[in-house]
């Protein structure tokens, strides 16, 4: 069974809450990191600031998140909805359509407005 199927069984999640540049393909001699690697750090930053900004610690944000999702006006103020592409990698995947969806999550973080939302 594949991993996959496996997490899946177990109730695990499997998609993106927000989606990050994925490209290891050298270059001129460089490598370009996303995913993971790259959205970790992001958003532990945009944890500190919005911390900063409010002045105390937000805690878990993630229902805050999926609230600002929920919110048409405050959605489309704190992030960019990715419409296009797709997570195909040598196999099956998922296409990105408007709101959330599986390969994009909730879109890129509009920062500057998103830290606001999360106080």
């Amino acid at each position: 069974m594949r991993a996959a199927q496996r997490l899946r069984r177990r109730g695990q999640r499997q998609s993106a809450d927000v989606p990050e540049r994925v490209d290891s393909s050298p270059q001129n001699g460089f490598y370009f990191f996303g995913g993971t690697s790259e959205g970790a750090p992001q958003w532990a930053a945009i944890g500190a600031l919005a911390n900063q900004s409010a002045g105390h610690a937000l805690g878990f944000i993630n229902p805050k998140l999926y609230a600002i999702g929920a919110n048409a006006g405050a959605y489309a103020s704190s992030f960019h909805d990715v419409t296009a592409g797709d997570n195909r990698f040598g196999g099956p995947g998922f296409s990105a359509g408007s709101g959330y969806d599986i390969p994009t999550g909730l879109g890129t973080p509009n920062v500057a407005n998103l830290i606001g939302q999360l106080r």
